[in-house]
């Protein structure tokens, strides 16, 4: 597969010692470098480790932000675990917790059913708990956008860096946890 070229690679050439002198022509893939041939075996053996080395994305602020805003929606769908298993803090997730909220209150249902993404089966009778689970979702989410938003200001060299950043952690709640007193 061919191994796309950024707009740091000139400058990685030119720190390689392959600039002054040497003719050759650089497409947008390393399958497209014309007048290779005309190289030496050392500018060409230099050229492979410049591509081998080549991180497309280091410099691209556009991809950079891309991907730091695509990893930061990925961990808000991802969700919390509850009980140790995921609980997905997507969208429509989120609007299905807060219609079994409003169900409870409005006495629509004795109980909320729910299946969390890896199949475990919870039913909760008290709004307050719903609300909790509900609270530590929207903290989360609000967290995991606030880094997202500091690290749009403070990037990493390369978009491959962001998914090791310091996201905030994933919370590990128990049911036990957010059950009010009786």
């Amino acid at each position: 597969m061919p191994k796309t070229i950024g707009s740091t690679f000139g400058d990685e050439l030119l720190e390689a010692g392959l600039g002054d002198g040497i003719s050759f022509v650089i497409g947008g893939t390393d399958d497209q470098i014309f007048g290779r041939d005309q190289l030496s075996q050392a500018d060409q053996t230099a050229l492979d480790a410049v591509i081998a080395a080549h991180d497309h994305t280091t410099g691209d602020a556009a991809a950079i932000i891309e991907a730091i805003c695509d990893h930061a929606e990925h961990l808000i769908r991802e969700g919390i675990l509850l009980e140790g298993t995921p609980f997905r803090g997507d969208r429509e997730s989120r609007q299905r917790l807060k219609e079994s909220i409003e169900s409870l209150q409005k006495g629509l249902i004795p109980e909320a059913k729910f299946m969390t993404s890896a199949g475990i089966m919870y039913s909760v009778n008290q709004v307050a708990v719903l609300d909790a689970l509900r609270d530590v979702i929207m903290q989360y989410g609000a967290q995991v956008l606030a880094f997202s938003a500091d690290s749009q200001l403070s990037p990493p060299a390369a978009a491959s860096d962001v998914p090791g950043l310091a996201w905030p952690a994933r919370p590990n709640i128990t049911i036990a946890e957010i059950t009010p007193p009786a």
